[in-house]
């Protein structure tokens, strides 16, 4: 008798790679937010929330990407 073929998804690996990319790219924002908020020329505190915002739009664009591309992909197959 022969194993049953294990099904390996190749995806998980990007997924998670993906996954990682997105956590770098929060944590690297806070950080500039916490400086952009640290400067010495004033404390404000829109300046945090702008580069907050900002960064919050970019991943929803690049996530929204992502996800109409898996959509796309998953309705060829």
């Amino acid at each position: 008798m022969s194993e049953p073929e294990k099904l390996t998804n190749p995806q998980s690996k990007s997924s998670k790679a993906v996954l990682y990319v997105f956590a770098g790219l929060i944590l690297w924002g806070a950080i500039i937010a916490f400086g952009a908020f640290q400067t010495q020329a004033s404390t404000d505190y829109r300046r945090p929330l702008i580069v907050i915002g900002v960064m919050g739009f970019f991943l929803g664009v690049w996530w929204f990407a992502l996800r109409s591309k898996r959509m796309k992909d998953q309705s060829n197959v």
